[in-house]
């Protein structure tokens, strides 16, 4: 091997290198994260994932046969077994944090997170996309590492989270980021999805058009910035701050559940040595504590699946930047599916949806009286739009469930939400007349210019009967 050669792979192997002290972060953080999910899904356990939810086990046989994944949480339909495995997967979450059981935990807490994402795909955003993938590569390193990473499987971590941006840049191509800025200030005309301080900061029209410009470059830049060879620390500090910060921004705007926390825990293993040393003078990693290393046969298998991934990754990527251009051969596109490889990062791209509304659903009694069952309140539902309207749904998951819902593209799901709306209202009104039949109506609007609104359109979704 030439000396130049030599030389290139030594600094890609730098480049590449995590920080035991920064993984030892990221393992805490993601394994944390993992466990927080958890308690917030069980919220609505029976609601999203028991037969006696918005989407029975029958739900899922009906999806198209290319479209059927792994999921240990469909063998049985009773809240308890989603209980147990939610118990079982919080334990090994707890042992990932403390850095015990190896592998084998990560692979199995990487399987159950799999499983419970394809249980209900309407209660995703993009953050459980990262979610999943960064369990993923988590397979491949050692738990207590008490020297640098330098491995595939490192840089497949790297080069993962780093995509994230770099896609969806190129994602976002209308002439709402780039030139006209608008692109904020229709995202934060959502009502569904926008806090409070959202509102606020989107009637600041020019504050939202310089939020735009620094969220479309900084996610051009941020790339080039953690994977920079030249002046690496400094540059990644730089990166890690801005991203953090856009997405600290972004969580205080928009109902975004976890994804601003799951994002920036991606940015952990960036974090460089001087860093800690700065930070944490009296943090060094023992090398009295080291643990086995694992056999050269077994470091080889892992170095080569990780090597196969990474360039299945890459070339999802690809194809999705260069449409036409570069595509997946159906073979590996169902491979990288089942293990979940499969990734797309168009968020707000190319444009922010600007259609937004609400849902108005009307249930008639036995007895001829109308109610509301969605809210379950007596007397027919107003048509008018709710002054806070993110505030009317009980927690994110729901909000992402709600507006998939108002999509033609989940039209299949309506009839088994309108099953559950019949099954609550008269499990909670035992005794009383039944609920006959539902009407699901969504009254849809867009944004416009100049903080208007086009007149809300009613659109009747479904009609049920309850028998």
């Amino acid at each position: 091997m030439s000396r130049s050669i030599r030389t290139t792979l030594a600094r890609l192997a730098r480049l590449f290198a995590i920080d035991p002290r920064s993984f030892a972060v990221f393992r805490v953080a993601l394994g944390s994260l993992v466990i927080v999910d958890l308690a917030t899904r069980a919220g609505a356990l029976a609601d999203h994932y028991s037969d006696q939810g918005v989407l029975p086990r029958l739900a899922l046989a009906e999806a198209p046969a290319g479209a059927q994944r792994f999921c240990l949480h469909a063998w049985s339909g009773a809240p308890g077994f989603e209980a147990l495995l939610f118990v079982v997967a919080g334990a090994l979450a707890a042992a990932f944090v403390l850095g015990r059981g190896g592998a084998a935990v990560t692979i199995l807490l990487w399987a159950l997170t799999v499983s419970l994402q394809n249980r209900n795909d309407m209660v995703l955003n993009k953050g459980d996309q990262i979610f999943r993938l960064l369990l993923f590569w988590s397979v491949f390193l050692p738990l207590r590492p008490t020297r640098p990473i330098r491995s595939v499987g490192g840089a497949g971590l790297l080069v993962q989270a780093a995509v994230v941006w770099l896609v969806s840049a190129c994602e976002k191509s209308d002439r709402a980021w780039f030139p006209d800025g608008t692109a904020t200030y229709y995202a934060l005309q959502m009502d569904h999805g926008t806090t409070a301080f959202g509102h606020w900061l989107g009637g600041l029209f020019a504050v939202t058009r310089v939020l735009t410009y620094g969220v479309y470059f900084l996610e051009w830049a941020a790339a080039f910035l953690l994977l920079c060879p030249v002046r690496t620390a400094a540059l990644r500090c730089v990166a890690i701050a801005l991203l953090a910060a856009m997405h600290v921004g972004f969580g205080l705007s928009l109902r975004l559940g976890l994804f601003p926390a799951i994002s920036i825990c991606s940015l952990l293993p960036f974090v460089p040595a001087v860093a800690w040393d700065r930070l944490a003078p009296g943090w060094k990693a023992s090398a009295a504590s080291q643990p086995d290393q694992p056999s050269s046969a077994r470091t080889g298998v892992a170095a080569a699946s990780a090597s196969i991934a990474l360039a299945v990754v890459l070339w999802i990527n690809a194809a999705a930047v260069w449409r036409g251009r570069v595509s997946v051969p159906s073979g590996i596109d169902r491979a990288a599916r089942l293990l979940r490889l499969d990734q797309t990062w168009a968020m707000f791209a190319p444009y922010p949806d600007r259609a937004g509304g609400w849902f108005v659903i009307s249930g008639r009694l036995a007895d001829g009286r109308t109610v509301d069952p969605y809210h379950d309140t007596p007397g027919p539902p107003s048509p008018d739009k709710p002054r806070r309207l993110s505030a009317t749904f009980p927690s994110p998951r729901w909000l992402y469930y709600m507006t998939n819902l108002s999509k033609a593209e989940y039209a299949a799901r309506r009839p088994w939400f309108a099953r559950y709306l019949c099954r609550r209202f008269d499990a909670a009104h035992r005794g009383q007349p039944a609920l006959r039949d539902v009407e699901i109506t969504f009254y849809r609007e867009w944004s416009l210019p100049g903080y208007e609104k086009t007149p809300a359109r009613p659109e009747v979704l479904w009609r049920q009967s309850c028998d």
